[in-house]
């Protein structure tokens, strides 16, 4: 009992530790919220697997035990490293193949080849709840966007509706339907994905099957999203409004999402229907090997488990002790967590908003305003503070969704990065980061800034987010948690040095005083 009770320990200590970090994902960002959903179909797909398992044959070859110690030794760097970088998705993808590589040696070594290679897919299945990487990611969002809009113009002008598909949204004499909130864009891409891969897998297709099902899933994605715009611009063509077509948006979101998954069953079980190629070879499994291998397998093993679970559980621990002591280190040195927005509004022409639909679903905030107001000359003002508490990933996340990869979304293209606007407060500084963009005719200057705790001030506005500047950052131990985040607009073609002086004056009078905890004071020296 005591070695079956060791053995689960070192693979849920295995497995569990990327996990643990991905759930970050899976909670905060939107387009990865199925992460949970896609573990509980790998337990499927293992549990369907436990009537093939063979009679178990441990591997006998003495390099295996080293490797997978190696590869667990590995972790203490890649886990400190991940700690000052949660968002870093190199790091997941890293973590996660090295926990599937040592679970399925592990395996191997313990039960036998057999078991790993028939228990190798739904271990695997676990890399499809991965981050994609930032750039990849953007460049599926932004494409798919941009063919839905010209498709879904030609279908509605088959049907006499007169539209035009202007980059990245739809505009009629009603209003603009958003492409970036009327399709759900790489989303479906994740659920066709998932669910082919599963479906594929479940009913036992060829590989030929699986590839076509995937096809077929990724076609079927593209028309319900083709189809959804469609039908938020015809309720926004019949009702004359576009307050209306709105009303319909999560409706209509949540119909064609239960529409797809109901047509991939569809397509996996037609798939699955018809004998039009070689019969698939079945390896029958043997009755009652795994109660007999849980239980005789990690006979002489008991040290290995043991040293598998001491080096997984003492990589996060070795982590953070590492941030811990830079911390009490940095403890009587300036400790700033940013700055306090002021409790009551500066003017009385300045009007609160709601946070727009499209940052609603695609930041996990805590706390957020948005407020609107015109200058003297009538060019209109925006500003909008987002507070992130409790998770460092949700909290500096935020550096994926730079306004330079989320404006071209909403047809703004990039002119021009200019001199950051610098303000002292308190004693500290703080950078606000200057970019012009434009849209036709529209000029838009956009300053924004990030701040976050950590030794010293953690200024995500002027922060390195190269590889060497993350890596850079690790060895200092320095880590954050507990950001802000704020944009400041104006939609007005001044010069940068004008928009500057004036975006001086509001910040000042929106910003009440820099933050710096009691802690931190009690900690100076006298």
């Amino acid at each position: 009992m005591f070695r079956t009770l060791l053995l689960l320990a070192a693979f849920a200590a295995v497995v569990g530790g990327p996990l643990v970090n991905l759930s970050h994902y899976w909670n905060h960002n939107p387009l990865y919220g199925f992460g949970w959903f896609a573990l509980v179909l790998a337990g499927v797909l293992t549990v369907q697997r436990l009537d093939r398992l063979p009679r178990y044959r441990p591997d006998t070859n003495r390099l295996l035990a080293p490797l997978i110690l190696l590869l667990l030794l590995l972790w203490v760097p890649l886990r400190t490293i991940q700690v000052g970088n949660p968002d870093w998705r190199v790091l997941d993808t890293l973590f996660l193949l090295s926990a599937i590589a040592v679970t399925l040696l592990l395996i191997d070594r313990l039960f036998g080849r057999g078991w790993a290679r028939t228990l190798a897919f739904p271990l695997l299945f676990l890399l499809v709840a991965l981050p994609w990487p930032v750039k990849v990611e953007n460049a599926v969002t932004l494409h798919s966007l941009l063919s839905v809009g010209q498709t879904a113009q030609t279908l509605l002008g088959w049907f006499g509706y007169q539209v035009q598909a202007s980059g990245y949204e739809i505009q009629t004499e009603f209003g603009i339907s958003h492409l970036a909130e009327a399709c759900s864009g790489i989303r479906s891409f994740h659920l066709a994905l998932v669910g082919g891969l599963f479906l594929g897998a479940f009913l036992r297709l060829t590989l030929l099957r699986r590839v076509l099902l995937l096809i077929l899933c990724a076609a079927t994605a593209y028309l319900i999203n083709v189809a959804r715009v469609i039908a938020l611009v015809s309720i926004m063509l019949h009702s004359h409004s576009q307050d209306t077509m709105t009303l319909w948006h999560d409706r209509i979101g949540w119909g064609s999402q239960l529409l797809f998954i109901g047509l991939m069953f569809a397509e996996a079980i037609f798939l699955s229907m018809f004998k039009w190629d070689r019969p698939r070879r079945e390896v029958a499994g043997e009755s009652g090997v795994i109660r007999q291998a849980m239980r005789e397998a990690p006979r002489g093993h008991c040290f290995l488990l043991t040293a598998i679970i001491l080096l997984a559980v003492g990589s996060h621990l070795a982590a953070e002790h590492w941030y811990r002591w830079h911390e009490q280190r940095a403890s009587g040195m300036a400790y700033a967590t940013g700055w306090k927005l002021v409790d009551q509004l500066p003017d009385p022409n300045i009007r609160e908003r709601d946070i727009p639909l499209l940052v609603r679903e695609q930041l996990a905030y805590e706390d957020a305003r948005l407020y609107t107001w015109l200058d003297p000359n009538g060019a209109l003002w925006q500003l909008m503070w987002l507070r992130f508490d409790g998770s460092t990933y949700s909290a500096f996340a935020h550096n994926i969704h730079q306004p330079e990869t989320c404006l071209p979304s909403q047809n703004f293209s990039l002119v021009e990065n200019c001199p950051p606007l610098v303000m002292e407060i308190d004693g500290e500084r703080f950078s606000w980061q200057h970019q012009v963009y434009q849209r036709d005719n529209i000029v838009l200057q956009l300053f924004f800034n990030k701040t976050a705790t950590g030794p010293l001030l953690v200024d995500g506005s002027e922060r390195d987010w190269s590889a060497l500047g993350r890596l850079r950052q690790a060895w200092q131990g320095y880590r954050i948690s507990n950001a802000q985040v704020m944009h400041l607009s104006v939609f007005a073609p001044y010069s940068p040095e004008v928009a500057q002086t004036l975006a001086e004056g509001y910040l000042s009078r929106f910003i009440e005083e820099a933050v710096i905890p009691a802690q931190a004071h009690e900690d100076e020296p006298n």
